[in-house]
């Protein structure tokens, strides 16, 4: 469990907030597509094993910092709205990455990825 924790991925700003907000979307639709990804997200759906989740999460955390940070530090350079909470940025992008593989069996596809992130920047874009 605790090398495949380390699979999610770590993403550092290397660019815009639009190019790192595309490579975060790419890289986790890319991750949760995966088999052991879906069955993890499968028994952390259920509800039913607290303590599970706990340690996923726990594993996930490093790479969940990333991507916060990447909203952080676009904040701090002007380039999203005033307010902005990254953790709802990343919220938003991850449950429809998630769910879609988890209930409708099938991993993401490149343009509902970018479909994704376009409406994330719309509504994220500083004005």
């Amino acid at each position: 469990m605790r090398t495949h924790g380390r699979r999610a991925p770590v993403v550092e700003a290397s660019g815009s907030w639009d190019e790192n907000l595309r490579a975060l979307a790419h890289r986790l639709a890319e991750f949760a597509a995966g088999p052991v990804e879906g069955a993890i997200a499968a028994i952390m759906a259920g509800g039913q094993h607290p303590e599970f989740n706990q340690t996923v999460l726990d594993l996930w955390r490093p790479a969940m910092e990333s991507w916060h940070r990447l909203a952080h530090d676009a904040a701090e350079r002007g380039e999203v709205a005033e307010g902005l909470d990254p953790r709802t940025v990343v919220d938003t992008l991850l449950a429809p990455i998630i769910f879609t593989p988890l209930a409708m069996r099938r991993p993401m596809d490149a343009p509902e990825v970018d479909a994704l992130v376009d409406l994330l920047l719309s509504g994220s874009r500083a004005r």
